[in-house]
């Protein structure tokens, strides 16, 4: 299964049959008023939280016992989301909840607009978990004494990874995923020919993610223009 669905994910969601995906990772608009020519990025802020838990509730439908979710969003965001998971009436009843931040590196200024919250939620018990989880300072003589004893980092943690340049015109993007984070999650949350959900494919960067690792995906995007940019980086792709 590899399938590019241009339409909006609100609707194709509700096509999929439940249990069916095996890890979704989304990156959806943060409602920052950026101008896109189909999606109206200036909801306003309790229509756009509703929105969004809406999303993951239907997308823990389609998820398969075991599988996993990667919601990527701004740290408030997530917070606000969160909030409403705890207190509300919805399907999302996870086994695992892990998060990290990523920053881009701008400039070299860290905790800046640029970081991002990555959610880990797993229905039930994960059926993959090989996510390497790493300790920043190992000399130190605390960790040596945790690493001696075989104890794990928590799965709580930040990790760097730069910013991809805005300069190709063939698959450019304003916040184009990079790949390092990308196959990170699918490496980690997944195995080979598993199902990959991307509900806002943008320029395709899951779909690359996914190849390299041969993992089948469903990518769904609104916006013509990206659809475009997609099927051009595919037949770039096919022509090598």
């Amino acid at each position: 299964m590899k399938n590019i669905i241009h339409w909006d994910c609100d609707i194709e969601i509700l096509k999929l049959e439940n249990n069916s995906i095996d890890l979704c990772i989304i990156d959806p608009p943060y409602n920052v008023n950026y101008k896109y020519k189909w999606y109206k990025d200036n909801l306003e802020h309790k229509q756009y939280i509703n929105w969004q838990i809406w999303l993951i509730d239907e997308i823990w439908n389609k998820l398969k016992d075991g599988g996993s979710l990667i919601y990527i969003t701004y740290p408030e965001l997530w917070a606000e989301i969160f909030t409403e998971f705890l207190y509300g009436w919805y399907s999302v009843e996870s086994k695992e909840i892990a998060t990290r931040v990523y920053n881009t590196n701008l400039w070299g200024k860290y905790l800046r607009k640029a970081s991002r919250m990555c959610v880990w939620l797993s229905k039930w018990e994960p059926k993959n978990n090989n996510i390497k989880w790493e300790y920043k300072n190992p000399d130190d003589k605390r960790i040596k004494k945790r690493i001696a004893e075989w104890l794990l980092p928590k799965e709580v943690d930040w990790f760097y990874i730069n910013q991809v340049k805005n300069v190709s015109k063939s698959h450019s993007h304003p916040c184009e995923l990079p790949q390092e984070l990308l196959t990170k999650f699918i490496w980690g949350l997944s195995v080979e020919w598993d199902i990959i959900l991307d509900c806002f494919a943008w320029s395709g960067s899951l779909w690359l993610a996914c190849e390299k690792l041969n993992r089948k995906y469903i990518l769904i995007e609104k916006e013509k223009e990206y659809i475009n940019i997609i099927k051009k980086r595919l037949w770039l792709q096919n022509t090598k």
